[in-house]
């Protein structure tokens, strides 16, 4: 077939295509081709080329079946909604999406419906209940499959399915298409490694075919506009003493903590090991919440200081204290909050004359507003997007923008995600959709967003996108280049000299390189060779995975006390009977003593994990630095939250076994 031409949809009117609403270049054609035989497979292509188009139509075809039932699995729920209107549109189909809370449970709507679009959680939830129901799938499809590795619900879904392929491998199972603009290659060091990570995301998707263009080049290059790419760095304020200034206050609170507790031996009951933990534990649980509270709102002040301005930072550390001065912690008589309160209102009388003054403004701002202007100036119905770390700072830049004269005209507006409140400065789905609304029809002609806008999104094409000191992996690299989409335009990252930024991106770069070598190289293997290779890793997960089960039967079955120990250097974390299992599922240590065995590394930002339970930072062997797990607040109380592969288990009855 010519690379021009266009196929409809099986069963429809081939005479007169259009009929179907949905016609496919020739590249997509080469990118359906695998999915169409019936294989499992990866497909990889360049974000805006049309990868959901290409699904519809392998959706389409598998109509065919005997079963019917096809699951299009996204991994945020902004993209529900959008993807469930476009298979409306273009497939005519009554398509349930399902993101949250609905009336019936999926196991009702299964007996009724065949086409669903929904976010991995519910049907890994389903699947638990009765993972029977993936026997009643004909198609299995997931969007941004590069997220199927580690604990993601991709990979909990698929383990799912691997363990029906165990017990019967001619079970009739769903089959498998992934959809990605980059399967990325982890922290690979080279072609090698990237190799097998490539194959390790096939091994956990149980497909041997990777689908990429290789035929129709020349017209995916006509349909993609691959933007300029850039990176300035700049230097940050000479001066800072607003950041001085908060350092010495976050170091007067560490202090605080590391106090040992007032009195004597002689208050405390109990036996000497009652009385050492008594000693371990220099702080009530309480007391450690409301410490971990004000830390973190210095922190993300600091941060935002760094990035915005001086007066952004200021408002966040009144805004967050008011918040905090409204809660029953904040509004008791505890001699902690007193202090912490007293500590802050002296140090806000002299904030204002810092950030009042010229002298202090941020460098980094102004090569933003250069930018800006210049490029306004020469399409002033341009679109931009500015990605930057967290949701606080998004509002920060946002005001700025907005408060400054240059840029007013552009009405930013923010981008974030659903997985926070209001409060939080989270936004709703519907809130979501309005803005890029607003974006698309020229309302806004500025978004600041964060990683929520690099995947799936139908953002508008962009002549400009900046990332703000924003680089993770070289899957984000490519996602976020693929949002600048409109002839001529631009990616440019900017970062501060010195904060090792720039050479993370370059990293990233040779990176996205390898992954394009490692494809081919993939590909090119004997077909034979290649399922080899895949089998093997699947064999070597499914012997870790028994392994780790058994030795878990060992622990419920004797008992015993038992040592966790490091993984990597052995020294201790804690002993059993001070883990305790909350909401099921996450393992906290409520052993003071460990947090003298890490290093806590606090997340810039608080993450949900539930409505009753928020990470706050990572926690590292303090000999080591092996990542052991998180910190986490429950109800308010900070505990460690251990990860079983971080660790090794130690029992008196048997030898030391790793994870």
């Amino acid at each position: 077939m010519q690379a021009n031409q266009s196929l409809p949809l099986p069963g429809c009117d081939e005479a007169s295509p259009k009929k179907c609403g949905l016609e496919l270049r020739g590249y997509q054609i080469e990118l359906a081709s695998d999915a169409i035989k019936g294989r499992n497979c990866i497909i990889v292509a360049p974000t805006g080329t049309g990868k959901t188009h290409v699904a519809m139509f392998i959706i389409k075809a598998s109509s065919r079946r005997k079963k019917k039932k096809v699951m299009f699995v996204v991994p945020t729920v902004a993209l529900v909604e959008q993807q469930k209107r476009l298979f409306e549109k273009y497939l005519h189909a009554d398509v349930i999406g399902i993101s949250g809370d609905v009336e019936l449970s999926l196991t009702e709507l299964l007996e009724t419906h065949t086409l669903f679009v929904l976010t991995p959680q519910i049907l890994e939830n389903l699947l638990r209940k009765e993972s029977s129901h993936m026997l009643e799938l004909s198609l299995l499809i997931f969007d941004e499959c590069h997220h199927t590795k580690k604990e993601h619900p991709y990979n909990a879904i698929m383990a799912r399915y691997h363990e029906h392929l165990d017990l019967d491998p001619n079970s009739d199972l769903p089959q498998i298409v992934g959809l990605t603009a980059s399967i990325g290659v982890g922290k690979a060091k080279d072609s090698i490694q990237a190799m097998d990570y490539i194959l390790g995301v096939c091994a956990n998707l149980n497909t041997y075919y990777i689908t990429t263009v290789t035929k129709n080049v020349q017209e995916l290059s006509k349909a993609t506009n691959k933007p300029v790419e850039e990176t300035e760095e700049c230097s940050g304020r000479k001066y800072d003493p607003f950041g001085n200034m908060i350092n010495e206050v976050m170091s007067n609170i560490e202090m605080m903590i590391q106090m040992p507790p007032k009195g004597n031996d002689d208050d405390v009951e109990g036996d000497d090991d009652q009385i050492v933990q008594w000693h371990l534990c220099y702080i009530r649980p309480e007391d450690e919440a409301i410490f971990c509270i004000m830390l973190s709102i210095y922190n993300n002040a600091l941060m935002i200081n760094a990035d915005c301005r001086t007066k952004d930072a200021v408002n966040f550390i009144r805004t967050k204290v008011g918040e905090f001065e409204d809660t029953p912690t904040g509004n008791s008589n505890n001699q902690t909050t007193i202090s912490l309160m007293n500590n802050w209102q002296s140090t806000s009388v002299t904030l204002p004359s810092y950030h009042q003054n010229d002298f202090y403004d941020n460098p980094k701002l102004e090569l933003i507003k250069s930018k800006l202007i210049k490029q306004y100036k020469q399409n002033e119905d341009s679109r931009c997007i500015m990605f930057c770390k967290t949701r606080d700072m998004t509002v920060a830049l946002k005001n700025w923008m907005n408060e400054t004269e240059e840029l007013k005209s552009l009405n930013a507006t923010n981008l974030v995600g659903t997985n926070a409140p209001a409060y939080k400065a989270g936004q709703t789905s519907a809130q979501q959709e309005d803005v890029l609304k607003y974006f698309k029809n020229g309302k806004h002609k500025l978004i600041i967003a964060t990683t929520v806008a690099e995947e799936g999104l139908d953002v508008q094409k962009c002549n400009l996108v900046l990332r703000y000191e924003h680089v993770t992996n070289s899957i984000a690299r490519v996602q976020c280049r693929g949002r600048a989409r409109a002839e001529n335009a631009a990616s440019c990252l900017i970062a501060e000299r010195g904060r090792g930024i720039a050479m993370k991106e370059k990293i990233n770069e040779i990176r996205e390189r390898m992954m394009t070598v490692a494809i081919k190289r993939i590909q090119e293997m004997n077909f034979e060779e290649r399922r080899r290779c895949i089998k093997t890793m699947q064999h070597r997960a499914k012997a870790s995975f028994q392994y780790i089960s058994e030795e878990l039967k060992k622990i419920k079955l004797h008992q015993n006390l038992y040592e966790i120990r490091c993984s990597k250097c052995d020294s201790l974390g804690s002993l059993s009977d001070k883990v305790r299992k909350i909401e099921n599922s996450h393992h906290v240590v409520i052993d003071p003593s460990m947090k003298d065995r890490v290093i806590i590394k606090p997340y810039p930002q608080t993450e949900n994990i539930s409505p009753t339970f928020e990470r706050s930072g990572k926690i590292y062997c303090k000999e080591c630095n092996s990542d052991w797990g998180i910190m986490a607040s429950y109800n308010g109380v900070s505990f460690p939250v251990i990860k079983v592969c971080g660790h090794g288990f130690s029992f008196s009855f048997m030898t030391s076994f790793n994870f």
